[in-house]
This record gives structure tokens, C-alpha cells and sequence, in this order.
């Protein structure tokens, strides 16, 4: 049976005295560590509760983040189990990261075309002032 855990490594300290935490994922003896990209200093970590402790500044937000992740891998690899596949330390790594990755936010294509297309500013700023049903006349002058 699959096991998951929420850890920090103390051996990896950065500049600003903080560690990752990470998801521990045990399966048939096997362990691997999902990160989870949050960092927490190890004198605000509870080991045995395997959540942030309530002197650190908005512990609540980086425990229901934990959590939801912890979640999350738990009905991945319940999910797996249903389709009858082998939830392995390999196969729960390569899968699960690509599942809870940001996507990239992409950038608006804007051609030359419709640079050429739009209006001066001011054009478009005094279209705005005109709409503007909140100031008075000589406000918006």
C-alpha cells in the first residue's frame, strides 16, 4: 500500500534559512520526493503533524496548499488503482509532476496589422473620458 508523507530536507538550506517541503511518496518499499515549491524555515516545521506550526506568518495558506497537494497525489494514485494501473514511485513521478505544473502563461499575439488598425490614444482616452458617467464636465476637461 502506497504511503504519502509531507517532509522537509534539512539538509538543503538556502540563503534565507528556508527548506523545500516535499510530497514523500513510499510504494512497495520504494520512496521518492515530489516537490512541492513551498519553502518553510525548519524551526517553523512540525514534524509529527507534517504541517507548518502557528508562529510562522500565514501558516494557514501554506497548510491548505500542502494539503491540497497531498490531496491531489492521494486521488492520483487512487485513480491509478481504479484503471488498474500500477501506481510505481517511477510512473507517479513522471505523471503526477506534469498534472500539478503551472501551465505557461503565453503571450497575446498581436501582428502588425492590428498595431496599424487601432486608434491613437488619445483617440481611445477621449472615447473613455466621454463614457465616463461619474465626473462632471469640467472634471473630466
Amino acid at each position: 500500500m502506497a504511503t504519502i508523507k509531507i517532509v522537509i530536507r534539512k539538509d538543503k538550506i538556502n540563503t534565507h534559512g528556508e527548506c523545500l517541503v516535499y510530497l514523500l511518496y513510499t510504494h512497495q518499499e520504494l520512496s521518492v520526493k515530489l516537490s512541492t515549491n513551498v519553502k518553510v524555515s525548519p524551526q517553523y516545521w512540525d514534524a509529527d503533524a507534517q504541517k507548518a506550526r502557528r508562529s510562522l506568518r500565514g501558516y494557514t495558506v501554506i497548510n491548505d496548499l500542502l494539503a491540497d497537494k497531498k490531496a491531489q497525489l492521494e486521488k492520483f494514485v487512487r485513480e491509478l488503482i481504479i484503471q488498474g494501473i500500477d501506481p510505481s514511485i517511477s510512473y507517479v513521478k513522471d505523471n503526477f509532476l506534469k498534472l500539478i505544473a503551472p501551465a505557461k502563461p503565453t503571450k497575446p499575439v498581436v501582428s502588425e496589422a492590428d498595431i496599424k488598425l487601432s486608434k491613437p490614444f488619445l483617440e481611445v482616452y477621449q472615447i473613455y473620458l466621454s463614457n465616463q458617467m461619474m465626473y462632471a464636465a469640467n472634471t473630466i476637461k
